[in-house]
């Protein structure tokens, strides 16, 4: 489990960096998932990642900080929450919101998932 929690934070640094080296990839992302209004898949892997990262926890072998980790998990879990809580339109209106930021806004954004990510990769 540990490995696994290391390769989901190895993603999530390689998404960050993606986003650091072209928000405007990051924007068509977005919008692809507002016209199609898949926001329910991301809430879908964002619990799963949560469960693993909870999981891992006790896990054999243990992760070097599982405090990390579960507070971690509990940030995807309850992210996850949020897109099944909020309606499709106040979603649509939060992309919206983000597809109209400049570059360096989603840069910011992409610094805070590559730390979140690093953190994982750390943790673990």
């Amino acid at each position: 489990m540990v490995t696994l929690v290391k390769i989901v934070g190895l993603l999530v640094v390689i998404d960050a960096v993606i986003i650091l080296v072209s928000p405007g990839l990051y924007r068509q992302v977005l919008e692809f998932v507002k016209l199609h209004r898949l926001f329910y898949i991301s809430g879908l892997l964002k619990l799963i990642t949560g469960i693993v990262f909870f999981m891992a926890i006790s896990a054999e072998p243990a992760p070097d900080s599982p405090l990390l980790i579960g507070l971690l998990g509990l940030t995807a879990c309850v992210s996850g929450l949020f897109l099944f809580a909020v309606r499709n339109e106040k979603l649509s209106g939060i992309s919206g919101w983000l597809i109209n930021k400049p570059d360096w806004f989603l840069r910011a954004a992409g610094v805070l998932v590559g730390i979140w990510g690093g953190l994982a990769v750390y943790g673990a």
